[in-house]
């Protein structure tokens, strides 16, 4: 098969596909569309989202919603938050889906934008049912959930044919906001290869105490990835004994997709974006240094982006922030007396030899005042 260049031709760099609307569904008036946005990269939607955006006359977007995609809607559209977080005021389903009815019987074309994927613990089948049950005639676009995409771009693959056959996706909570009851936590303690948790934060401490007690193993590898695929995303690697401390001193919170199980010992060689920053090196030999049974001390120097607090969740062990470019040797020795051994310098982003006074505020003078080994 031969193909006309000029019949197709091929987009710019980092420009979006033209869509030709003799090939997309046409957005009827009365209708809602209920959409998934992603998990936050805005360039994880799909193009059937997109083709929406750029039809819909209201928009009714929800609080885990990446704002830029809403760029993509058309001037003259409407746009409405109806966020639902934890703790805070928000409207209630009922009034969400009333209103979804009411914009549909006045003939405009709804799009329902939801972050991930609609079906997957974000309310959608609730709201689809409600409106079927109204007369509404819908539409549903799925998106790419947190729970998959999400872990993916931590490095962790929910799935490996060498780790697991199978994964279970359950929420942190109910309608009540409380652990769920209906679960068979010992049932699922017992049996789940990975266990991948939404809106589990909160309850993490009785949680892993529930799936410890059914047998899991206290050093079985958890991941909490909050803000999953967008730019400020943290991940945080700790054991199912140690997650609900490591949570609150690394300050780690929602929103967040937690994984329990072995899978997330592969991000220790998938972790792509941190490749790309020179991030995975640091935390990844901490980690491996703690599993050894190496404990160290960390101290960080220079401007990196990683959190002391993270350094300290790696390791198992305290982990100071350092200024090392305005610190004089007696004042970083003077800190050295104070610190436990074995210590560790880990290294900023600013170079080993950067700083004053023919290099006595570089990276290489802390860790001599230090008397520590330097991790790049």
């Amino acid at each position: 098969m031969t193909s006309n260049s000029q019949d197709h031709p091929t987009p710019a760099s980092g420009s979006l596909p033209a869509l030709d609307a003799r090939d997309w569904p046409v957005f009827e008036p009365g209708w809602v569309w209920m959409t998934g946005g992603g998990p936050g990269d805005p360039g994880l939607i799909t193009l059937h989202a997109l083709n929406a955006l750029k039809q819909a006359d209201v928009i009714i977007y929800d609080a885990l919603v990446d704002p830029s995609l809403l760029h993509w809607a058309r001037p003259e559209a409407e746009i409405e938050y109806a966020g639902k977080r934890g703790g805070k005021p928000s409207p209630s389903q009922r009034d969400i889906s009333l209103r979804l009815i009411e914009l549909a019987r006045k003939n405009k074309r709804v799009l329902r934008l939801k972050g991930g994927d609609p079906f997957v613990f974000g309310r959608g089948g609730e709201e689809a049912q409600t409106l079927v049950q109204a007369g509404i005639n819908i539409r549903v676009i799925p998106g790419i959930s947190a729970g998959i995409g999400g872990l993916a771009y931590a490095g962790i693959p929910v799935t490996h044919r060498d780790v697991n056959q199978s994964v279970t996706f359950l929420s942190g909570h109910d309608r009540t906001g409380l652990m769920p009851s209906a679960i068979d936590w010992d049932g699922l303690g017992r049996s789940a290869q990975v266990i991948v948790m939404y809106m589990a934060v909160k309850h993490m401490p009785d949680i892993c105490r529930k799936l410890i007690a059914a047998g899991r193993s206290p050093d079985e590898p958890v991941a909490v990835v909050r803000n999953a695929t967008r730019d400020d995303m943290q991940v945080l690697e700790t054991t199912l004994a140690t997650a609900p401390h490591d949570i609150v001193e690394s300050g780690i919170g929602a929103p967040a997709i937690i994984c329990i199980g072995r899978v997330v010992l592969m991000r220790q060689c998938l972790d792509w974006i941190g490749q790309m920053a020179g991030e995975p090196v640091t935390l990844g030999l901490l980690r491996a240094m703690r599993r050894a049974g190496i404990g160290v001390n960390a101290a960080k120097s220079g401007p990196d982006y990683i959190d002391a607090a993270f350094l300290a969740a790696a390791s198992g062990a305290s982990a100071v922030n350092l200024d090392s470019h305005a610190m004089r040797r007696d004042l970083i020795r003077h800190l050295a007396a104070d610190r436990p051994e074995p210590r560790l310098l880990v290294e900023g982003v600013m170079g080993l030899f950067d700083g004053t006074d023919g290099g006595s505020g570089s990276t290489v003078s802390v860790a001599e005042a230090l008397q520590a080994p330097v991790m790049l």
